[in-house]
């Protein structure tokens, strides 16, 4: 698969992570939804960002498993979604596997930051 096709698969799938219900919020559009995460992020973990970085900061509160952001974190599931993002092929090793694995959470900022820039906001 091509790395555009799995950004693609990977922007859609953290849009689709971004969960507003519990906050009250009704969100019709990807831009209101990214928004929304970033304003979140920023209001309830951004006081680290000048300590440990951006991307650090935004892998740490995935960690954490924030109620406005469903993102898989067993290793099942992860192993799961990644192959079926084309990250991972379907056949893969366990050292494959295990990589995943550990770079995930750091993988899921790391994309989520492109995808905020992409859309023009401002998540610092």
């Amino acid at each position: 698969m091509k790395i555009s096709q799995i950004n693609s698969n990977v922007y859609s799938y953290l849009i689709n992570c971004i969960d507003s219900e519990g906050y009250g919020k009704i969100l019709n559009t990807n831009t209101e939804k990214l928004q929304f995460i970033a304003d979140t992020f920023k209001s309830e973990y951004g006081y680290n960002i000048k300590r440990l970085g951006l991307q650090e900061t935004l892998k740490e509160w995935f960690m954490g498993l924030p109620s406005s952001f469903n993102i898989d974190f067993t290793y099942h599931d992860i192993i799961e979604r990644a192959k079926e993002l084309g990250s991972l092929p379907e056949n893969a090793t366990e050292t494959q596997e295990n990589k995943i694995i550990a770079n995930w959470f750091n993988y899921m900022a790391y994309k989520l930051i492109q995808l905020l820039r992409k859309n023009n906001i401002e998540i610092v």
